[in-house]
């Protein structure tokens, strides 16, 4: 579990401290107040000597660099660097599970000075590998792990992104952005990872409450034996997961995705957006359950004062799946010019906060 995180020059957030961290985090904030950036700092601190997180992490925004020109390219990824920050580099240290890690991400301008090895290319009679065009610009990181250092880069050319990951494994992270991809054959090969867990019942049962006519979930096959899942509907019949929309596709990809992803840290953004709200109570204590049969690390962010409502009622009726308060934690983000402040509060004073005081945790950092 990542239990602290410490952030120099990572877009809005300079200087920044969070811990401690629970098993389960929700990220608040008034809107553009980088509760997305911190989700990904975080995605970014799981990597090692992985270069390549960089560009996956604003895939997550839906931007595809592969669309852009190299320039456009370079224009987005060093908008990961703090505005008006002199340094070219930015860090984020931390624990995860008692042991210390840091990893330093540095911009370099390489104009002629470093050929570009392209990692498909074949090496010669004379042992050399072919180069291609030199680079625009590379983007190192260092990963310290203990007494091991991991190094990788990625690579803006004139041509295309390549990236080059350093020894080591990274930490299980998994990133679902608002725009669950809950479909059919999206849905397959980790609903094949339910069934190896013997979790389908419980899954099917989370989702009888948002649709009480779910009768079953199976695996099914298209006609050229792509596996896809199918949901068999008392009164609609067997169908096609996105037949039912995007929230039911939502909460079962959630609920898919806590099964299948044992021990690593699950990151959701808008964790609200298309789920109605009588159906995020039965989605969030799944997710608490779940959390804990499977020890998966949870950070959810959300726009919704009602998600915060439910999910510290929730807590509360849960209380003896936690150890103590510290596991569930509230970070209130809040936006002062171009930086990002982060207040972080146990679920107990949160939850006293809201009922005694009416504080709008989304707005009060």
């Amino acid at each position: 579990m990542i239990e602290s995180l410490q952030i120099d020059g990572f877009r809005g957030l300079d200087g920044v401290t969070v811990e401690p961290l629970g098993q389960f985090n929700l990220i608040v904030g008034p809107g553009n107040s980088g509760k997305t950036n911190l989700l990904e700092a975080i995605f970014l601190f799981c990597g090692v000597g992985d270069a390549s997180l960089l560009p996956r992490g604003l895939g997550m925004r839906h931007i595809d660099l592969a669309q852009h020109e190299p320039a456009t390219a370079v224009e987005f990824m060093n908008w990961s660097w703090t505005v008006g920050r002199r340094k070219p580099w930015f860090e984020i240290r931390g624990k995860w599970n008692g042991a210390e890690r840091r990893s330093r991400f540095t911009r370099v301008e390489q104009g002629e000075n470093i050929t570009f090895r392209k990692s498909s290319a074949k090496v010669d009679s004379s042992g050399h590998e072919p180069t291609g065009a030199p680079p625009i610009y590379s983007y190192m990181v260092e990963t310290v792990c203990g007494n091991e250092t991991s190094s990788g880069t990625t690579y803006v050319t004139p041509t295309g992104i390549e990236s080059r990951k350093g020894p080591g494994h990274n930490i299980p992270a998994r990133y679902l952005s608002q725009l669950v991809p809950g479909t059919s054959a999206g849905l397959a090969p980790f609903w094949e990872k339910v069934i190896a867990a013997h979790e389908e019942d419980s899954i099917v049962e989370l989702i009888r409450k948002y649709d009480s006519n779910v009768q079953d979930i199976r695996l099914g096959a298209s006609e050229k034996g792509k596996a896809l899942v199918r949901v068999h509907h008392k009164t609609l019949g067997r169908m096609p997961v996105e037949m039912l929309g995007a929230g039911f596709g939502k909460a079962l990809a959630i609920a898919c995705h806590l099964v299948e992803f044992s021990g690593g840290v699950l990151l959701l953004d808008e964790f609200d957006s298309s789920l109605h709200v009588a159906a995020q109570e039965s989605v969030i204590q799944f997710a608490m359950e779940a959390a804990k049969r499977h020890g998966v690390q949870l950070f959810l962010s959300t726009h919704s004062l009602e998600t915060v409502d439910t999910l510290l009622a929730c807590y509360h009726k849960a209380r003896h799946l936690w150890d103590t308060p510290a596991d569930l934690r509230v970070l209130q983000l809040k936006r002062d010019g171009d930086l990002t402040s982060v207040r972080n509060l146990d679920a107990d004073k949160a939850r006293r906060l809201r009922e005694e005081l009416a504080v709008d945790l989304r707005r009060t950092g």
